[in-house]
């Protein structure tokens, strides 16, 4: 799980620079498919706790 943290951690923070650096706002949203486990809820968790608006979807 740390690799996954790290990695989503550089892109986001790439992402938020090349904006500011244009003098956009940067709104963080992301889409995470299959977030009722496993990979794609534990990418879900992780978004959310560095201040992603997060909206899943999952089939039950």
């Amino acid at each position: 799980m740390l690799y996954s943290s790290v990695f989503y951690k550089a892109i986001a923070e790439l992402r938020v620079n090349k904006f500011f650096r244009k003098g956009y706002r940067v709104e963080k949203v992301v889409i995470v498919t299959g977030a009722s486990r496993g990979i794609g809820a534990a990418t879900a968790k992780l978004l959310g706790s560095n201040d992603y608006k997060v909206c899943v979807n999952y089939l039950s």
